[in-house]
């Protein structure tokens, strides 16, 4: 899917200088529109829209770790919103 995240997608909006909406494995579009798992069911959500500067400030912090800890900031950025969160509060934390 186009809009399914990784880190790939982040390089390619740092490069292309164009944001992008993201969306997890463990969310759906259906009748209701966009859907994430919860524990108990689903709940209505929006794709991401992740622009130029954070996947600027990911690819920073990205260039800036071990290959070990690009390893595993790239399966956190694919794993859930939750994880990319923290990869994104991290990132910035790095900037400023």
């Amino acid at each position: 899917m186009e809009y399914m995240a990784s880190f790939q997608k982040i390089r390619e909006i740092k490069e292309s200088k164009s944001a992008r909406e993201f969306i997890w494995p463990d969310e759906k579009f259906d009748e209701y529109g966009w859907q994430t798992k919860v524990s108990n069911g689903w709940i209505s959500c929006e794709p991401l829209l992740i622009d130029i500067q954070t996947a600027s400030a990911i690819c920073l912090l990205h260039d800036a770790l071990n290959e070990k800890n690009q390893t595993k900031l790239e399966r956190w950025v694919k794993k859930d919103r939750a994880h990319f969160g923290r990869i994104v509060e991290l990132a910035w934390k790095a900037c400023s």
